[in-house]
């Protein structure tokens, strides 16, 4: 997949600056078990 086409597939980005877990799980199409995962195993997230 080409970057453009990534970004066609994307939901607009709401111009606010916190996000829940659950909204971010959705935005990026990634289960929120797995953000969750990502913020202790990789802390500069």
């Amino acid at each position: 997949m080409s970057a453009s086409q990534a970004s066609v597939n994307l939901p607009p980005i709401p111009a606010k600056r916190y996000f829940t877990i659950g909204e971010v799980s959705e935005l990026c199409a990634v289960k929120p078990h797995v953000l969750r995962y990502w913020e202790q195993e990789f802390t500069q997230l």
